[in-house]
């Protein structure tokens, strides 16, 4: 006997408010919902919520540079660039 589907929901670390569209969004590839900033593809994603809260651009581009540099994926595509173009 086959079990309903049951779609799941990715809560987000940021309250509904905060993002730039309210309800939530398929995500096809990973077949989850999503809240609009926490979708996997979007570039913005990778925005993390004390970016938010940062006031200057300046300051937007410290905290992004930094969550950058932190991110795994990041290291590694960075690693495997600099073994190739040796």
């Amino acid at each position: 006997m086959n079990e309903k589907y049951k779609p799941e929901y990715v809560e987000s670390d940021l309250p509904p408010d905060q993002h730039e569209h309210q309800g939530w969004f398929w995500h096809m590839a990973t077949k989850k919902f999503y809240r609009w900033n926490d979708l996997p593809h979007r570039k913005d994603a990778i925005i993390k919520k004390d970016t938010l809260a940062v006031k200057t651009a300046t300051e937007k581009r410290a905290v992004l540079k930094d969550n950058l540099a932190n991110d795994k994926t990041v290291k590694e595509l960075l690693t495997m660039l600099q073994e190739v173009t040796k």
